[in-house]
Formats: structure tokens, C-alpha cells, sequence
């Protein structure tokens, strides 16, 4: 299950990212609107 457990955690990583991606470029579209 280990394999399992880093696959996650790295997924969960990924996420957060992208997230955080999406947030920042939500935040200058809505400047540059």
C-alpha cells in the first residue's frame, strides 16, 4: 500500500497546484477585466 499512499499524496500535491494556478489566474483575469 505504500505505492498507493505516495500516488495520493503526490495527486493531492498536483491539486493543490493547479489550484493554486487557477486562483491566480482567476485573480488577473478578473484585474485585467
Amino acid at each position: 500500500r505504500h505505492e498507493t499512499r505516495t500516488g495520493v499524496k503526490a495527486m493531492t500535491y498536483a491539486d493543490m497546484k493547479i489550484e493554486q494556478s487557477a486562483a491566480k489566474t482567476t485573480v488577473w483575469f478578473t484585474l485585467d477585466i
